[in-house]
């Protein structure tokens, strides 16, 4: 199986194809900058080669949110969340799509008139593990690992902030196209390479 199709497989493994009945869809967009670089750099080189902006819509199907405690108090409960997305990478000139699914293992709280100033509020803290592939002709596949927390808005709206890190397994050759490179807007495509992400992301209710 050659490196597209088992990124195929890794989606369909780790996207959703059932929700259950008391989940809600969730669609959520982000975005945020990108350090990109190779994994392993020649001698005498480090740092990013590109900084570049990533814009992502991702679909989750989610629990439904935690009551406040009554009068006054915390809850907490843990929670695994699927979801899908695509977005894309720019880095100057270079704009290369995306698409993955994956899961969040997610501990959700809400707290009633806590603390020093008596703050009622509800949201979620969250380990997330993706997989998926670039649209560039190998359609190289990328893993990644996130953490990221967000705060619920109401009933219906949610804003967060993400830290991720995605390791892209690019195959080691220069897609060359009218004398342009035609794939993902890293150094020649060369490589394994690290992309460094921090977004900040809105989600409504569907």
């Amino acid at each position: 199986m050659n490196r597209s199709g088992l990124a195929l497989v890794c989606l369909l493994v780790l996207a959703p194809t059932t929700a259950a009945a008391e989940r809600q869809p969730i669609v959520t967009f982000s975005g945020g900058m990108s350090a990109i670089g190779p994994l392993d750099p020649p001698i005498g080189t480090g740092g990013p080669e590109h900084i570049g902006l990533q814009v992502r819509g991702i679909v989750s199907w989610e629990e439904a949110p935690l009551p406040y405690r009554e009068p006054k108090g915390y809850l907490f409960a843990g929670t695994i969340v699927p979801e899908i997305f695509a977005g894309a990478i720019m880095a100057g000139d270079d704009r290369t799509e995306l698409v993955g699914g994956g899961l969040r293992l997610e501990a959700m709280f809400s707290q009633r008139r806590m603390g020093l100033l008596e703050v009622s509020a509800r949201g979620g803290f969250y380990l997330a593990g993706r997989a998926g592939f670039f649209t560039d002709p190998d359609r190289s596949p990328f893993i990644e690992g996130a953490f990221g927390e967000y705060i619920l808005i109401g009933d219906t709206a949610r804003i967060g902030i993400e830290l991720g890190v995605m390791q892209i397994m690019l195959e080691e050759h220069e897609w060359a196209v009218s004398g342009a490179i035609a794939g993902p807007p890293f150094e020649n495509g060369l490589g394994h390479h690290l992309s460094i992400n921090a977004a900040i992301y809105l989600g409504v209710n569907m």
